[in-house]
């Protein structure tokens, strides 16, 4: 698994690397720049850019990219930074970068360093093939006020392709909410990773995601716990349990799915044949006879147990005493996709509940809202 940061967390450690471990900010601005830098030329070095833009703020975020716009300079490409504020509105390490940067210009024509002043400011960015958003870094949290909301809003609509530094502009870095922010084809991420990246608004405007250290040894992070992990396949393959060599499908786990409906056939037969998919040797669905032929055709090793609804097409609670020896008989009893809201199939739901008592359930979550406090102390599942 994949550990997932708070803000708080990196915040805390980068502090932890420059006031115990005595490493200088810059230094670490240096070191992510560099892999902003590296990161970037990976993605596109095939792709024969000329010209790369840069939109920086004040602070430190501002820094990683005034930092790795000079190494995109050296590198011979023509730079064009707009950047916001003046130099005593500056971090102090953002202001290094920046003042590095403007001597850099004033002898290399290929390096354009232009002041915010209004957003036909931005204009001399639509030459650009690639633009970076360097202006808010991860501790920044809220709607976006003037003039960075109408800067994105702005940048979003250009056609390059766009970069974000460590997060993008307006995406709250802990819980992946934003009102506005800035969509991103791929963000190099400083550090670690955040958790906001993942879920939420993050997930659609981050892109491709790529890691860049800034020189803090990874054992660092290993003080503090992660509450948040991505899964990787190998996470996953460890899961699977091993089938003996004897095994047959009624020893491999026998699953008993009650749903589906006349008008909602489609999630039963989803969910009977998932759990086939998933490992289990035997997968019956209980489905209301008059309606069996819905769901017959469109299943292959499902077996199809149909129970007596008296034409009405959904579970009724009578049939709670009908299926008694087949959900003693299952391993696991999933109930609920597609079996509508009807009144009588409520009280079926909750019939079946009241009797058998399951430690755990699995229950769609459209039938919740009838179940109440008789879902209290059950470990749930939900679809």
């Amino acid at each position: 698994m994949i550990p997932l940061y708070s803000t708080k967390q990196i915040r805390l450690i980068d502090e932890f690397a420059i006031n115990k471990m005595g490493i200088p900010g810059v230094v670490l601005m240096e070191n992510a720049s560099r892999e902003i830098f590296q990161k970037i030329y990976e993605l596109v070095e095939y792709a024969g850019f000329v010209r790369i833009g840069f939109v920086c703020g004040k602070g430190n975020n501002g820094g990683d990219g005034f930092a790795a716009a000079r190494h995109f300079s050296n590198a011979g490409y023509e730079v064009v930074v707009i950047y916001l504020g003046t130099e005593k509105e500056m971090s102090e390490d953002c202001r290094f970068n920046y003042q590095f940067l403007k001597k850099l210009s004033s002898t290399n024509r290929k390096i354009t360093l232009k002041k915010f002043n209004s957003i036909s400011s931005l204009n001399s960015l639509r030459q650009c093939t690639i633009i970076c958003d360097a202006l808010l870094g991860s501790g920044s949290q809220g709607a976006l006020r003037e003039p960075y909301l109408s800067i994105i809003n702005y940048l979003n609509k250009l056609k390059s392709l766009k970069v974000a530094i460590d997060i993008p502009t307006g995406l709250n870095a802990d819980t992946g909410y934003a009102e506005t922010t800035f969509n991103a084809d791929f963000t190099v991420t400083l550090g670690q990773l955040k958790k906001g990246l993942f879920f939420g608004d993050g997930y659609t405007n981050c892109g491709d995601i790529e890691k860049g250290g800034i020189g803090i040894p990874d054992s660092l992070y290993d003080q503090y716990t992660p509450t948040e992990f991505l899964i990787e396949p190998e996470d996953a393959i460890v899961g699977l349990p091993i089938k003996a060599k004897n095994l047959h499908k009624y020893s491999a786990g026998k699953v008993l799915t009650i749903a589906g409906s006349g008008a909602l056939p489609g999630a039963a037969v989803l969910a009977s044949s998932s759990a086939l998919k998933i490992g289990a040797g035997a997968s019956v669905l209980c489905f209301p006879k008059s309606v069996r032929q819905l769901v017959h055709k469109r299943l292959g090793e499902v077996v199809v147990s149909a129970y007596e609804d008296s034409g009405r097409e959904y579970l009724l609670e009578k049939n709670i005493d009908e299926l008694s020896d087949k959900i003693k008989w299952a391993d696991v009893v999933a109930i609920g996709p597609g079996l509508g809201r009807e009144k009588e199939t409520r009280q079926a739901v909750i019939s079946l509940l009241k009797k058998y008592k399951p430690k755990k359930a699995v229950i769609d979550a459209d039938a919740i809202f009838a179940l109440g406090n008789l879902l209290k102390g059950l470990e749930l599942t939900l679809f």
